[in-house]
């Protein structure tokens, strides 16, 4: 969801002392299975161009900050997509051409 301006209001002590912008969405997360965390909202600054959204801080629904810890996801490279149920080998060898 986009920041209201009531929400970048009511989150300026927050970004005052993390010193940062206002941030653009926030993901409202209601349920965490096994987690510590529920009815909250990740705020995020969004780059729409791209459709990405990174993460900065984490607030109860009342705009109260939570303390969590930078976490890091790498994954690996996935190999491209390559149909492998080509009857016929003119499409196969098409669509080698192209990819």
């Amino acid at each position: 969801m986009p920041a209201t301006p009531e929400d970048v209001e009511a989150l300026q002590p927050i970004l005052m002392k993390l010193g940062m912008a206002a941030p653009t969405h926030y993901l409202s997360i209601y349920k965490n299975r096994r987690g510590k965390f529920k009815s909250v909202r990740l705020w995020c600054h969004g780059k729409l161009g791209i459709c990405r959204l990174d993460p900065c801080f984490l607030t109860d629904h009342n705009h109260n900050f939570i303390p969590i810890d930078n976490l890091v996801i790498e994954t690996e490279e996935e190999e491209k997509f390559k149909p492998t149920n080509f009857d016929d080998h003119v499409v196969s060898e098409a669509y080698e051409m192209v990819f």
